[in-house]
């Protein structure tokens, strides 16, 4: 079995209904053929153990799908693409509604049999949909068990991050982990969940999956008690995908292997092909966001088959006839892109936020288990979001990345559609050999020695000391320079301690103070905002200005509402 071949499942992106809300939903199918009646409801964690399962979630859907057994990815309310935050009053209740709603929409479906795979948090929302109903297998998948136990977790972390959050007179007002503010109203709802809280069977058959230093002793008797046939599963790769703080972690291949033969094994269903029932799957909904309808639409972007959605005002009065605003990412940094386009979308503004391949429920370039985050493929996602927008809307439009995506943007190269470039943390110092050494004519025959010794011995630590202390004409400031040279708008906003701003403090070419004093380019700094916008206070007032930012271009580039 491959794991993770993208070219095996069908995606069908929609809004699943549940009753505290909108679900963002992925049904991953395989070939009509080859389908049988087994489906999987595959729950995730929320918050920053979103950043962990990026890469890995699709990849398990994925292996499924190539056994037979169409899968239903979700997100829990309040994260990732879902309806709400976890501001909102009683989010962390409405999670167990929320699988409960996928396991009926999979049985609706016609599916004869229903496995739920619930990777951490996510297994305390699975356990307690599942008080009233009984599937036919769990998977715990580095679970946590104690809401209580994870509450005091989340003040460690939060305590040794110090990024506890207080208000001016003292009162808790919840934690800051990995750039996701927690707000205490969640981290006292978790206290009130806990896996052995059981009312009876809830599966006839469960797979713990977990590192050989974690024991979930209570939970596994509590299940065992309750009736249940309990494995477990020693991983060899799940520390390094949940457990580390890795943006893109390597897929747990092996893992997912061995968890998928078990679910084959114990509760998948041999007998189909099948036609599932047809049910309900909306890719459009309208919801009210600040007291204004808008309307969000799943689409896929390019031959790649991209997930996106476009984000606009519902009532085509309240459309202003502005440049689309792109979002290089589906999520962003701690949630803020979905907050931000709904935001703009009050506001009466369209945009359209996307995940590059092998993020998310995007599929990976065919033949690629993992593209990382700088690579010609990422330019090429790019260039199918803009491609996407010029065939619908024929418009303008202001493209906004973070980190690696910025830096694909700017790889990407400008276009007569791009009216301006928002570039938040981009690693104006990152380079490839081929690209900053070879084909840079500031090179020397150091540079190109040290670097074709120090690249073919892998030596990356010593390669970045090498580059640091000498630095060559960065390849992406070349980028920037051909944005620049065609009057496109250009704004840098940088963590003041970042890398990338003291990069360019000491790099900056002679002519960018010019284009500075044209307004054509912007450079900012932000205390607190984070390498990686991990600074929620920094990032919040980033956002704010960026909604003015972009007002203040728009004015003189737009029409009023409903023109």
């Amino acid at each position: 079995m491959t794991i993770g071949d993208p070219t095996t499942p069908e995606r069908q992106r929609f809004w699943l209904g549940a009753p505290g809300g909108d679900v963002a939903s992925t049904w991953f199918w395989p070939p009509p053929s080859r389908l049988v009646r087994t489906a999987v409801v595959i729950v995730p964690g929320i918050a920053h153990e979103e950043r962990t399962m990026a890469t890995g979630l699709a990849a398990i859907a994925e292996a499924l799908a190539e056994q037979g057994m169409a899968s239903l990815l979700i997100d829990l309310g309040g994260t990732a693409q879902s309806g709400g935050t976890l501001e909102d009053p009683g989010v962390v209740d409405r999670w167990p509604g929320d699988v409960a709603a996928a396991v009926t929409h999979a049985r609706a479906s016609g599916f004869d049999r229903v496995v739920v795979i619930a990777v951490r948090t996510g297994a305390l929302a699975a356990t307690g949909a599942l008080r009233d109903t009984t599937i036919d297998g769990l998977v715990l998948w580095g679970p946590v068990t104690s809401g209580r136990r994870y509450s005091r977790e989340l003040r460690l972390l939060a305590g040794v991050s110090n990024r506890s959050i207080v208000d001016g007179s003292g009162v808790d007002l919840g934690v800051e982990i990995a750039g996701f503010t927690i707000p205490a109203s969640v981290v006292d709802g978790l206290r009130r969940m806990d896996v052995s809280a059981l009312n009876g069977l809830v599966a006839a058959r469960v797979l713990v999956v977990d590192s050989p230093e974690r024991r979930h002793t209570e939970a596994i008797a509590a299940f065992e008690q309750a009736g249940a046939v309990v494995d477990e599963m020693s991983s060899s790769s799940t520390q390094p995908w949940l457990y580390e703080t890795m943006d893109g972690s390597d897929i747990p291949s092996e893992d997912i292997r061995r968890v998928v033969e078990w679910v084959t094994t114990h509760a998948g269903s041999r007998s189909g092909p099948f036609v599932p029932l047809s049910q309900p799957m909306p890719f459009q909904r309208e919801i009210e966001h600040r007291g204004t309808r808008i309307r969000e639409t799943w689409v896929g972007l390019g031959p790649g088959d991209l997930t996106a959605v476009w984000c606009e005002p519902a009532h085509p009065m309240s459309q202003h006839a502005a440049p689309v605003r792109v979002l290089t990412s589906a999520v962003g940094p701690g949630r803020a892109f979905v907050e931000f386009a709904r935001d703009e979308a009050a506001l009466g503004y369209t945009s359209l936020r996307f995940d590059f391949s092998g993020f998310g429920t995007s599929p990976r370039h065919p033949g690629q288990t993992w593209n990382g985050y700088y690579s010609a493929e990422g330019s090429d996602d790019v260039r199918a979001a803009l491609d996407y927008v010029h065939a619908r809307a024929d418009r303008q439009v202001v493209v906004i990345g973070f980190c690696a995506s910025a830096w694909s943007t700017l790889q990407a190269g400008p276009r007569p559609d791009i009216a301006a470039l928002v570039a938040l943390n981009v690693h104006l110092y990152v380079r490839d050999s081929r690209g900053s050494i070879l084909n840079n004519p500031g090179s020397n025959a150091v540079h190109r020695l040290l670097d074709r010794r120090l690249s073919r011995n892998r030596r990356p630590k010593l390669h970045h000391l090498v580059h640091r202390v000498l630095p060559l004409p960065a390849v992406p400031i070349r980028w920037a320079d051909a944005f620049l040279n065609r009057h496109i708008h250009l704004l840098l906003c940088f963590d003041d301690h970042d890398d990338g701003w003291r990069y360019l403090q000491r790099h900056m070419p002679k002519a960018w103070p010019a284009w500075e004093a044209s307004n054509t380019l912007a450079v900012r700094a932000y205390e607190s905002l984070g390498h990686s916008l991990e600074g929620p206070t920094g990032r919040a007032k980033l956002m704010e200005d960026l909604h003015r930012e972009l007002a203040r271009f728009d004015a003189g580039s737009s029409s009023p509402p409903g023109a």
